[in-house]
């Protein structure tokens, strides 16, 4: 993905960025095995291939009309009234 990666994106359909989706979990997967064995050759790669599945996941649920995930609110654990 080099240039205006969105724009390349935003014109597939769902099932082609899930699959896209699926291919840079496996990617990153990969990466973390390399990277604990110490054998990672950019291991800028994987900052990179984390912000490809962020930007893939934002646009399917852009595209399935789910609205943003409530970061702020948390999701359970510790804390609260």
């Amino acid at each position: 993905m080099k240039g205006r990666p969105t724009e390349k994106l935003r014109g597939m359909t769902v099932q082609e960025l899930q699959g896209q989706q699926a291919e840079r979990k496996k990617e990153i997967f990969h990466l973390r095995v390399q990277q604990v064995l110490g054998q990672v050759e950019n291991p800028m790669r994987i900052r990179t291939v984390r912000k490809e599945i962020a930007r893939l996941e934002t646009i399917i649920r852009e595209k399935q009309g789910l609205p943003p995930p409530d970061v702020h609110r948390g999701g359970g654990g510790q804390g609260g009234s």
